[in-house]
Order: C-alpha cells, then sequence, then structure tokens
C-alpha cells in the first residue's frame, strides 16, 4: 500500500517535529511511504514543479495523510482533489477534529498528539484494507432497475458502482 503525506510548507519552522513524528508513525507500519517531506529533489513551493509531484503524489497513491494544523487553501485543495480521485485522506491537526465537518466516506479526521498518533495512524491504515475494492461481482438488472440506480447516483452526485457501495456500507 502506498501512501502520500503532505503537510503545510509555510508550517515547517512551527510543526516540523510533528510532521517528522507523522512520518515516523506511518513508517511503523510496513506501508509505502511518499511525500515532498521525503523526497530532496522535491522543488520549492511556489513552482509550477512542487504542485505538480504533489498532485502526481496523490494520484499515485492508495491514500493520503496530511497535516492541516497549520491551515491553508493549498492543503484544502489538496485533500480535495486527493476525494475527488477516489483516495482516502486522513487530515490530522493538532488542534479541531474535521471529521464533523466534512461528510464523505473517503474524508477521514483526527486530532491527534504525540499520546495517540501511532493509535491513529494504525488505526487508519487497517480501514484502508478494510475498504479495498478487491473483489469484482457481476449481476443483472432490469431496464427500470438501471433507470432507477442512475436517477439515485446523479442526484447524489456519485457513480452507480459508488451509490451501490453507499448503500451496502449503510448496514
Amino acid at each position: 500500500m502506498n501512501i502520500f503525506f503532505t503537510c503545510s510548507y509555510t508550517g515547517k519552522a512551527k510543526y516540523q517535529k510533528y510532521y517528522d513524528l507523522i512520518i515516523s508513525s506511518i513508517k511503523k507500519t510496513g506501508v509505502s511511504l511518499s511525500s515532498p517531506e521525503l523526497d530532496l529533489s522535491f522543488p520549492l513551493p511556489n513552482v509550477v514543479p512542487h504542485f505538480q509531484k504533489i498532485k502526481d503524489g496523490i494520484f499515485n497513491s492508495d491514500a493520503v495523510i496530511m497535516d492541516v494544523s497549520d491551515e491553508g487553501f493549498q492543503l484544502g485543495f489538496e485533500a480535495a482533489q486527493a476525494i475527488q480521485n477516489k483516495k482516502h485522506v486522513l487530515v490530522l491537526s493538532l488542534f479541531r477534529d474535521f471529521s464533523q465537518k466534512v461528510d464523505n466516506r473517503y474524508f477521514h479526521a483526527a486530532k491527534y498528539s504525540e499520546l495517540n498518533i501511532d493509535d491513529i495512524i494504525t488505526e487508519f491504515i487497517n480501514s484502508l484494507r478494510h475498504h479495498e475494492d478487491d473483489q469484482r461481482f457481476n449481476f443483472f438488472l432490469s431496464a427500470k432497475q438501471v433507470q432507477t440506480l442512475d436517477h439515485n447516483a446523479t442526484k447524489l452526485n456519485l457513480t452507480k458502482s459508488d451509490y451501490l457501495r453507499s448503500l451496502i456500507d449503510k448496514n
């Protein structure tokens, strides 16, 4: 499993020890980790290649973990990109738990500290293994059922597959 970690560049001076703590916690789970924090060849921020590399990191990952203790527009945009690409996103903050603010099956959040970060990361990684869509299931529907499925999925701005999964996950 490939995890992409990102955080605020402007928050580095204040939060670097916490960024390092999160990276250490992710590494303990045994997943593959990529991050601008680990890549010395990563371009400097405010340069197009920097943001393209982050976009590529999100796209090529199975999930994204980000520290938003230093809140900013760019991190929100990156979280939205990841969710749009159907990547599970864990949003961590030292100050706020955003889990009640965003209702999306791909969005997860927690307020963390040095005492609970390992548990939060481990729980998230373990839940990803549960969410992996590794089983294919085909079945036949009537034209009326397909029409209803399409109507309900469109109304919720979901694909038909995502709509069916959401119905199953509710039980």
